[in-house]
């Protein structure tokens, strides 16, 4: 309640004045000062707001007589407070606030006097009825506190009135509800060449964004976590994004960025933009082993790229500066049983190369035979003893056991055993053996570069003296 103030006039003096007069003026005092009391306790039950003045006339001793006029002020309006809310920006179909009442309240709930919604740049009034619309619920907490709960909340721009009592100070809430997400990501500028620059910068823009205050840019370097561009490295125009990144290490990199805006949608689809240098590039094709004699082969890069390929080194394209989009394909036929390799080099718009390699293994005629076209005597007293091997396939690869001994690859030379070639594959192969005295057998087995061993390895036996 509020204060009370007194005041006094005198309206006539008679007789002489004395201290018995100063008594008797405070004793009416007193008496005036107990008599508002009771009137405040009587306030405080109605609570009422008024503002009244009451005269009293007091008798007092020798005739004085004194006007007593009292003054009670009207009670302070209720106020309100926010405690906490949802961000002021969310993508959340729900958005909640905690209010406070300041004052003696009763005990009644939060009153929400209006809550409107802007349609093509007017507000209109929303209506909390229907069953299909934004819901409101106010939940109280405390005496004093209560949380306000808007659901099923669609997306555009808000604003809510609200009060402690009917007639009390107003509390308004704004807050938006975006849930659409930026579009896709575009790197405008990225680094120009290969170079000893370890904070290479690039150019980052959402296009659906209006302005780069709308939005915040992520990045990932190599599959690492994502960070948020800010800090002095990064700077921002009306349009678009300057990012320098940190401390890149010497090789290959790819980057990633994605938009993300302030209510927390990410860029559409989630498909970030990324950029390597050199490009990043894969080629896909058959299986590692296969027995069809024709292939199609697809490369793809991170990037516009140019590009020049060669099979087994025989050039398939010719390198015409012109930016390719999206996939390149080859059509092989009539390949040669055996391996093959598709090479290519690939250059971004920036001239920055990067080197991709695919090999495969044709196999119709499915495990290799091996055979001997030369051998020593079956007696023999020379110290060293000279073989030659031949293979039903043009790329073998051989593998030895003698006498007892276990199988190893024949290699160009290994202990007793030295190994040349005689032809233009790997196939054609001589060796030769120093061994001691005795009864010995050399057994020979073959396999290709499918991965295919021979069933029945040859082998020959002799006599060294």
């Amino acid at each position: 309640m509020g204060g009370r103030g007194l005041s006094i006039s005198r309206r006539r003096v008679a007789g002489q004045r004395c201290p018995l007069i100063l008594a008797a003026a405070a004793l009416l005092l007193l008496c005036s000062l107990i008599r508002g009391f009771k009137i405040h306790q009587a306030l405080d039950q109605t609570q009422t707001s008024r503002v009244f003045s009451h005269q009293q006339q007091v008798q007092a001793v020798e005739g004085e007589a004194y006007d007593l006029d009292f003054v009670e002020e009207a009670p302070a309006t209720p106020a309100i407070s926010i405690v906490r809310s949802s961000p002021a920006i969310t993508n959340s179909t729900t958005w909640q606030a905690v209010v406070e009442c300041q004052g003696d309240v009763a005990e009644e709930n939060v009153l929400v006097q209006s809550v409107a919604h802007k349609v093509e740049g007017e507000w209109r009034a929303l209506s909390l009825k229907s069953r299909r619309g934004t819901r409101l619920r106010v939940t109280r907490l405390s005496k004093h506190v209560s949380k306000v709960e808007f659901s099923n909340v669609r997306e555009g721009i808000y604003t809510a009135a609200l009060s402690c009592e009917a007639e009390g100070t107003t509390l308004t809430l704004h807050w938006e509800v975006d849930t659409t997400p930026p579009s896709s990501t575009e790197i405008l500028s990225g680094p120009k060449k290969l170079s000893d620059d370890s904070n290479p910068a690039f150019t980052v823009a959402s296009k659906s964004e209006a302005s780069t205050d709308s939005y915040l840019v992520e990045y990932s370097i190599d599959g690492a976590e994502w960070r948020i561009a800010e800090g002095p490295q990064t700077s921002k125009s009306d349009d678009a994004f300057r990012i320098r990144l940190p401390d890149i290490s010497e090789g290959p990199h790819k980057v990633l960025f994605r938009a993300r805006d302030l209510a927390g949608n990410l860029a559409a689809a989630q498909q970030p933009a990324q950029y390597s240098w050199p490009p990043d590039c894969k080629i896909e094709g058959p299986a590692n082993v296969t027995n069809v004699t024709s292939a199609e082969l697809q490369i793809a890069c991170s990037e516009p790229y140019n590009l020049i390929c060669d099979v087994d080194g025989k050039v398939l394209n010719k390198n015409d500066e012109k930016l390719l989009h999206g996939r390149s394909a080859f059509h092989l036929r009539g390949l040669d049983e055996g391996r093959h390799r598709l090479r290519c080099i690939a250059k971004d718009a920036l001239g920055n190369a990067r080197n991709v390699t695919y090999s495969w293994v044709v196999d119709t005629l499915g495990p290799p035979s091996s055979k001997f076209t030369r051998t020593p005597p079956k007696q023999s007293k020379r110290k060293r003893q000279v073989f030659r091997i031949e293979c039903s396939e043009r790329d073998c690869a051989y593998w030895i056991s003698i006498d007892t001994r276990a199988w190893r690859r024949l290699r160009t030379r290994e202990g007793e055993v030295k190994v040349r070639k005689t032809g233009p594959t790997e196939a054609d192969v001589e060796f030769t053996l120093r061994l001691g005295a005795g009864y010995h057998t050399v057994r020979i087995r073959a396999s290709d570069q499918a991965g295919n061993e021979e069933e029945s390895p040859s082998e020959y036996e002799f006599v060294q003296f």
